[in-house]
């Protein structure tokens, strides 16, 4: 990760805290994550829209950052940085440029480390 993205960490950050259907534990936190659309719970998914980073796991609650600069693991293409993008949640929790997905502005790329910072818009 460069200089350049450190000092972006944390900036504008929004959470939000949603209720745990059970599925995520604390080796959740810094996963990318969405909301089911059948049941309505927090997941970790594939091939969906991003929401947001698991920031916390406690008891039956989960705190997600749902807007900001946040840092994620990316899988497959690498993201372009200093463009806008849509990105969707991989089952592994690391997000994936996709189509018709959640629009973010692409800040850094870490590619030797698969790391994207993002700026949720």
């Amino acid at each position: 990760m460069s200089w350049k993205t450190q000092k972006f960490q944390g900036i504008g950050v929004q959470r939000v805290t949603f209720q745990n259907g059970g599925a995520l534990t604390a080796a959740d936190v810094g996963k990318a994550c969405n909301i089911d659309g059948a049941t309505g719970d927090l997941i970790i998914g594939s091939t969906d829209t991003l929401l947001g980073r698991i920031e916390q796991v406690a008891d039956d609650d989960v705190a997600v950052a749902v807007q900001g600069f946040l840092e994620f693991d990316y899988t497959g293409a690498q993201p372009t940085r200093g463009t806008i993008q849509e990105f969707t949640v991989e089952s592994g929790g690391e997000v994936q440029v996709g189509v018709g997905s959640r629009q973010a502005y692409v800040i850094d790329v870490d590619a030797p480390n698969t790391k994207v910072t993002l700026m949720l818009l």
